[in-house]
């Protein structure tokens, strides 16, 4: 639509969209019954390098089922992703474009 009407940029801001996080929705990964062991698993204080094989007498954990991974603070954590989308109308939700697909609807009806 953009290209029809002409030339140019365009510059506009989205609002931020709200999300709400669930951790009883059926995509959100269980914890391991043991737990997630809490040790270090990456640089010179690692007590492990696989969180799912932590030292005595944490128990050992089947990562097929809960998927353990070592996270940003070093740390073993339950890592997975949970995409949530959010559906944007570009055409309602900014002015700049529904003054752009305005004109061209009245371009196109003369």
């Amino acid at each position: 639509m953009f290209d029809q009407v002409g030339s140019g940029s365009l510059s506009f801001k989205l609002l931020a969209p709200d999300f709400h996080i669930d951790s009883t929705d059926p995509r959100w990964w269980p914890s391991p019954p043991s737990g997630v062991p809490e040790v270090v698993c990456s640089g010179p204080a690692a007590l492990v390098s696989n969180c799912c094989q932590p030292p005595p007498p944490m128990f050992a954990v089947n990562c097929q089922a809960y998927p353990l991974s070592c996270d940003d603070s070093q740390m073993c954590a339950l890592v997975f992703d949970y995409d949530d989308a959010v559906e944007i109308d570009l055409g309602s939700d900014v002015p700049e474009l529904q003054q752009q697909r305005d004109r061209y609807s009245r371009r196109r009806h003369r």
